[in-house]
């Protein structure tokens, strides 16, 4: 499986909610995604497993990403809908939290890349060229 190919539009989807929140928050770092997208991970993969949901807690920017992000993973896992939903977006196919979090373990692979290359927000800087 690659999950780049597979699930670029989930990728995408998470991506876009990071960067609504970059935009509003400039001082968002890779850091505060990275704890974000790691609660995550924790989450669907203990649930994937039939485990308790671990509590999740984020402070400041960390929450803002978390509450995005937790919105749409929920959306793609089928539990929400969305306030403006298109209509084509109403028959996605439903994904499941093992495959919920192998996405957020690439999202997380990507943020320690480019924070690496690029410094404290070089993940942001890079995937909000891509987010319109």
């Amino acid at each position: 499986m690659n999950v780049e190919e597979d699930y670029l539009d989930v990728l995408q989807n998470i991506e876009a909610s990071i960067v609504t929140v970059h935009l509003q928050h400039r001082n968002l770092t890779d850091a505060d995604t990275l704890a974000c997208i790691e609660s995550l991970i924790r989450r669907y993969t203990a649930e994937a497993r039939g485990k308790a949901k671990p509590a999740i807690t984020l402070n400041g920017l960390a929450n803002d990403v978390n509450e995005k992000v937790e919105l749409i993973c929920e959306f793609r896992l089928g539990r929400v809908t969305l306030e403006k939903q298109p209509e084509e977006m109403q028959m996605i196919k439903p994904l499941t939290p093992d495959v919920m979090a192998l996405c957020l373990k690439r999202i997380r692979k990507s943020i320690e890349f480019w924070t690496k290359k690029d410094g404290r927000q070089g993940y942001l800087n890079y995937i909000k060229e891509f987010v319109k």
